[in-house]
């Protein structure tokens, strides 16, 4: 029954419910006057812009001719909310004003249904909950085409919300959200909690040719590190979470950005750890790592990490980095400019280690602390149980540090360069010496260069290390030792018990160097110094330590040494250049701690001294046996050296006994068991040939470690 535009407006409305209706109706023969008031008594009804039902609407309309005002209330559930407007009808044309307020309006699914449908996703993705207060002006200023402006606040009070592309719950949500037209503000009063943390929102919705775009900040104190965090990431970071198992509070800056008209989210995490709260525990290395600092930036599966700093008991570790997360679960993380101070080899570190890394490791039994400085990349496939790659390039800083591999090496100062990879349970690593110095026993070898070679099985030094690169030129490990230079190659095959071989030569020894070391008191030693040691053994202690070697003194005066000094007086002779000894060849046979020392030569001017015995390593005790030869042993012809030596042997034969310190001489003049004699004599004219050392095979089973094959 009502004019056309009538219809218009009330299918806007949909109104329903009962009125009072007061009408005046004036026809002037062209045109209609109409003056009516209604005065709703239970009315409900929808706007279609927003199709959410009000009911038990009361108040009043009035419209006289094309002007419209009214003044109404009505519930929303059981919230009220009021509508005050002053329009002017006209079609297409109609312009006024209207406000709309109401607080404590429910977030329930009626009232998502009747977002509009570009807002609507956005606003599910959110899962809302709770209670706002509204406050919306609608609103067109002068007569023409074109929707009307809009703008609503909206007051948030104790909300919780969880956003699907950063699903991290937050409840107690208050605020403010303001829109204009179709410019959405989050204002920076939007605030909530979760647990201890305090988190705050801002952002904006921006619309654009291209499709509107939505940017959120949020930070977060105080946030704490637990499940509800991780769950929020994507399957790639949760796994390096769950492989890191981080612990303690976080300070977190959070953007997100999402397009919606293609749906592209780019989600970027800022997390810096409060005070000294936070550690990890990665599972593949359980080695925890307290006081965590440092700013962890994840953004489009990529994790920066930047100033590192974490603390183990005395051992420090800095660092820089980066992580990439594959969505599927999978990550590779690369660290670089590591430097770790004080990195003691205790029982927390080897518990840590992988087993073939951890075998090697305690096969060494290292002491002391060392640095360890340079780049290490550590990978993971996402599969459970599978173990983790890994590849490495650092330096290893020692401070007077140890090794027991058979032999004790103490002492150790300098580095240790080493590259390799682990995959699949094997590792191997490329290396090279540049120590300092290096003490075995009483003997420190300094300026020590070399390649090394280390895998789950053996450790290789000098040319075995060079060859298992496959190294054309194969080189030794070089160094000093008192002014001379020191030449070896050796190898280790790691094990509870294990087995070991060194080959080393000297060149060019200082005497006096030596002397000055080894020997008490005001002595004038001089002379060279040329040795060889051939060492090999099994097991920890030197019970099963054999080796063979040789010494070699040059223009030397060794009448200096104390035993020769005792030697000396025994055989009333002073001590001038012209009676001394000036060369020494000595060949030995090492059996646990014992030295078997086969052949002793003395050579000197006006007498010469030929003999052999034992020296125990442990306490220095010796127990020699010489016999006198007249004159220089080596410049006699051979007639002349049997006739004159096979005399002397018959008057004087000299024992030492004592320590190297305090040695004991008596002689034993004519002896008559001329057998004894006539075995000695033959022993030292033909020494047991020198035997030098070689690779692993001489003692490992076929096939089991890669030297074989060489």
């Amino acid at each position: 029954m009502m004019p056309e535009q009538w219809k218009t407006q009330w299918n806007n409305f949909l109104p329903a419910g009962e009125v009072d209706l007061d009408a005046v109706l004036t026809f002037d023969g062209t045109t209609w006057q109409q003056q009516v008031t209604m005065n709703c008594l239970n009315v409900g009804f929808t706007y279609h812009r927003f199709p959410y039902r009000f009911e038990r609407g009361r108040g009043k309309l009035e419209l006289r001719n094309k002007n419209l005002t009214f003044q109404l209330t009505a519930l929303s559930n059981t919230e009220e909310m009021r509508f005050i407007g002053d329009f002017e009808l006209n079609g297409p044309k109609t312009h006024g004003w209207t406000d709309i307020r109401g607080d404590g309006i429910r977030i329930d699914e009626r009232l998502l249904r009747a977002i509009p449908e570009t807002m609507q996703p956005l606003a599910r993705s959110m899962h809302p909950q709770g209670r706002f207060n509204v406050a919306m002006r609608l609103w067109k200023e002068a007569p023409g085409e074109g929707p009307m402006r809009k703008r609503i606040v909206l007051g948030f009070q104790d909300c919780f919300v969880r956003y699907d592309k950063f699903p991290y719950p937050i409840s107690g949500v208050s605020g403010t959200v303001e829109v204009q037209d179709d410019f959405w503000v989050f204002h920076d009063d939007l605030r909530g909690t979760n647990d201890t943390g305090k988190i705050t929102c801002r952002g904006q919705l921006t619309p654009s040719p291209e499709g509107s775009e939505l940017i959120l900040t949020f930070h977060g104190d105080n946030v704490r590190i637990d499940e509800e965090l991780r769950d929020a990431l994507n399957p790639g970071a949760q796994r390096l979470w769950n492989d890191m198992k981080p612990r303690g509070m976080l300070k977190i800056d959070s953007e997100v950005r999402y397009r919606l008209s293609d749906k592209t989210l780019h989600t970027t995490v800022r997390a810096e750890p409060i005070e000294d709260t936070v550690s990890i525990e990665p599972t593949y290395f359980p080695y925890r790592m307290e006081k965590l600092h440092g700013t962890f930036t994840l953004a489009d599966g990529r994790l920066q990490m930047e100033k590192l700093r974490a603390e183990h008991g005395r051992t420090e570790l800095s660092a820089v980095g980066e992580c990439l997360v594959d969505p599927n679960g999978g990550w590779r993380l690369r660290l670089e400019r590591v430097f770790v101070d004080r990195l003691a080899v205790d029982r927390d570190l080897l518990n840590a280690l992988p087993e073939q890394l951890k075998k090697a490791t305690s096969s060494l039994e290292p002491t002391g602390a060392f640095n360890v400085r340079g780049a290490l990349t550590l990978a993971g496939s996402g599969v459970p149980g599978r173990p983790l790659s890994s590849d490495w390039n650092l330096t290893i800083d020692c401070h007077d540090n140890s090794l027991r591999c058979g032999i004790d090496l103490r002492g150790i100062f300098g580095s240790v360069s080493v590259a390799g990879r682990s995959e699949g349970g094997r590792f191997e690593s490329t290396g090279e010496l540049n120590l300092d110095s290096i003490s075995y026993a009483d003997y420190q070898v300094t300026e020590v260069l070399g390649p090394l070679w280390i895998d789950n099985e053996q450790v290789l030094l000098g040319m075995w290390a060079d060859r298992r690169k496959g190294e054309q030129a194969e080189r030794h490990v070089t160094g000093k030792l008192y002014g001379g230079t020191t030449v070896a190659d050796g190898w280790i095959v790691l094990g509870d018990e294990p087995e070991y071989a060194f080959l080393a030569t000297l060149t060019n020894g200082n005497l006096s160097r030596f002397a000055q070391e080894h020997i008490a008191g005001n002595n004038k030693l001089s002379g060279e110094i040329l040795a060889t040691v051939d060492l090999r053994g099994k097991g920890r202690t030197r019970n099963n330590l054999q080796g063979r070697g040789s010494i070699q003194l040059r223009n030397a005066d060794i009448y200096q040494l104390p035993a020769m000094v005792s030697l000396l007086k025994v055989l009333s002779l002073r001590a001038p250049d012209a009676t001394g000894f000036t060369k020494s060849d000595i060949n030995f046979v090492l059996q646990g701690e014992h030295a078997y020392l086969e052949r002793i030569d003395f050579d000197g001017d006006a007498v010469s001294l030929q003999g052999r015995g034992e020296l125990n390593l442990l306490n220095d005790q010796i127990n020699l046996v010489f016999r006198t030869v007249v004159g220089s042993d080596s410049a006699r012809l051979p007639a002349v050296k049997q006739l004159l030596g096979g005399a002397s042997q018959q008057i004087l034969l000299l024992h030492v006994d004592g320590t190297l310190k305090s040695p004991q001489v008596r002689r034993e003049a004519f002896p008559g068991v001329n057998q004894v004699l006539e075995q000695l004599q033959a022993e030292l004219n033909s020494p047991s040939p020198l035997r030098l050392s070689e690779g692993p095979t001489r003692v490992s089973p076929p096939g089991r470690y890669p030297l074989d094959r060489n």
